[in-house]
């Protein structure tokens, strides 16, 4: 209770030697309550010591507009229309090959393109992308950076050692952490760019159209100057994927309501809801595996590898918009690299519990 106000204080640090690892308020609390006063309002706090903090606010805010919100799909559809006419590429001719040890990634990763007419080749290793590059060239190589025994950055080293990027080949990296100075580190560790995960569409339209040849591809706006729009006439139609449309908006109530926030999943998924529900039971269908390696790691001390897993976790959850669980995982992982042993051991067992909670939700909710 005494430190309470200390909270709305910068860099404040409180029981420094219980949080001896941890660095501090930041800048965060005290922007918030700047940003409320500007608005008449203020921040509350309710805190039980050890068990948890509740804050909370109250805004007045007016109606925009008084037309009503309408029918979910139907502003889905009409979103993905004029998608179709102003942000997309179509290169059948694109040679790229996505290089991630994460399924669903490589399944996200491979729906994305599907939607410019590009049909990638996929490498679940450093190890595999060796040998098929040393088979086939590419106009662009998307290759993540945190893959288990053979990272992103060794790969690529290796790659060159073996004279396996072709003039002309542009390597991007792929990451889940993107900060500040993110690129310049990964091309002074050899790569040409970096694309951020989960991957979103337009960065990746902006990408390739940076970086694919003329004769990969070719611009699909193309309405008032008379260019062909035929590759896209069906796509807000298969982004329904289902005529039932109250069955859809149920299934994606259900999901809001347990917590995972829809609107972000759906667009890291190309906002294809039939492919979002894939991605949602492949989640789920993946938990035992991925629980019996992470707790296998976590029980041996493994550190290297338990933070390529909880990183995994990480990336998966944020692309289906179960946010949550993804910053809790990035604790965990940053807690790894870090070395922070004793955040990961007192944590672990509430994060791997919250883990199984949403599974379980996601299975009770019956939305496959």
């Amino acid at each position: 209770d005494e430190d309470k106000d200390k909270l709305y204080l910068s860099f404040e640090r409180l029981e420094e030697q219980r949080n001896r690892h941890i660095e501090g308020t930041g800048l965060g609390m005290s922007i918030v309550t700047r940003l409320l006063a500007l608005m008449g309002s203020e921040i509350h706090v309710e805190s039980e010591y050890g068990k948890g903090s509740e804050f909370f606010f109250y805004l007045k805010q007016g109606i925009g507009e008084k037309e009503p919100i309408g029918n979910y799909v139907e502003r889905l559809k009409a979103k993905n229309e004029i998608r179709g006419e102003r942000d997309l590429i179509y290169a059948p001719g694109a040679r790229i090959l996505v290089v991630d040890d994460n399924e669903m990634n490589l399944k996200v990763a491979k729906n994305l393109f599907k939607l410019c007419g590009i049909e990638p080749d996929m490498a679940f290793s450093g190890a595999e992308a060796i040998e098929i590059m040393g088979k086939k060239n590419y106009d662009i190589v998307f290759l993540d950076h945190m893959m288990p025994i053979m990272d992103g950055i060794e790969t690529l080293h290796k790659l060159k050692e073996a004279g396996l990027i072709p003039k002309g080949t542009t390597m991007i990296a792929l990451t889940a952490n993107a900060v500040v100075g993110a690129k310049e580190m990964y091309i002074n560790s050899g790569f040409d760019d970096y694309l951020s995960k989960p991957i979103e569409l337009k960065s990746l339209v902006d990408m390739l159209s940076e970086y694919l040849l003329e004769c990969t591809y070719e611009e699909i706006r193309r309405d008032d100057d008379g260019y062909d729009n035929a590759p896209y006439e069906n796509i807000a139609s298969d982004v329904s994927g289902n005529e039932d449309n109250n069955k859809e908006i149920s299934s994606i109530e259900k999901l809001s309501q347990i917590g995972i926030d829809t609107e972000i999943g759906l667009s890291f998924c190309g906002d294809e809801e039939e492919f979002y529900f894939e991605m949602i039971s492949d989640y789920v269908d993946s938990y035992d595996d991925k629980m019996s390696a992470i707790s296998s790691y976590y029980e041996s001390g493994d550190w290297s590898n338990y933070e390529v897993m909880v990183h995994a976790l990480k990336s998966t959850s944020k692309t289906l918009g179960i946010m949550e669980l993804s910053e809790r995982a990035k604790s965990l992982e940053f807690a790894a690299k870090d070395e922070n042993i004793d955040f990961i051991k007192e944590n672990h067992k509430e994060i791997m519990a919250e883990y199984k909670s949403i599974v379980n939700r996601i299975k009770d909710a019956k939305v496959s």
